[in-house]
């Protein structure tokens, strides 16, 4: 699922445990079980975030925790318990809500973020169109700040591992 105002974030949290366990070892670059400062590739607000106790470190405890923040927050964003979240119930920023919101009838439901999350991972960003939508300062790359779709997918595209995804790097995935 996901939550509300921090895109990475949400994906990241919506991922299986086995892929956020897998992310986070990818990232765990000296093998030690936990991300630190150093090894983080995001914007540190968000580091900041994940890192719950504050020790510099992020853990899968605290990766997992959160995601249990994040599945809470959503069930009581359905204060009248019908199974899906409303436009009034939605605490996040519209254009999230109309993105999710994939038949436009104004709720959102499980399987629709599923389906986000499906669509999401199954190629976001790979035509011409979609990488000049992502790449909103026009630089000719889309940073993370920029990305929409998944970390994990981040994380494959950018091949050459400087934080940013090219035309190349999309091209090679094809």
């Amino acid at each position: 699922m996901k939550l509300v105002s921090t895109g990475l974030l949400i994906f990241t949290l919506s991922l299986p445990a086995a892929a956020q366990a897998q992310r986070l070892q990818q990232m765990d670059r000296d093998h030690d079980g936990r991300i630190s400062r150093e090894e983080w590739n995001g914007p540190a607000e968000r580091f900041d975030r994940l890192d719950a106790n504050h020790d510099g470190f992020i853990t899968r405890d605290e990766l997992q925790e959160r995601g249990r923040d994040v599945r809470q927050k959503l069930e009581s964003m359905d204060t009248d318990h019908d199974g899906k979240i409303s436009q009034q119930e939605w605490q996040g920023r519209p254009e999230v809500f109309d993105r999710l919101d994939a038949n436009h009838d104004g709720f959102l439901t499980r399987d629709e973020m599923r389906n986000d999350i499906q669509q999401a991972r199954k190629g976001a960003g790979r035509g011409r169109a979609d990488f000049s939508r992502m790449d909103a300062n026009g630089d000719g790359k889309v940073s993370r700040d920029e990305w929409q779709g998944p970390a994990a997918m981040f994380d494959r595209l950018d091949s050459n591992h400087d934080g940013f995804i090219t035309k190349d790097e999309l091209q090679k995935r094809r």
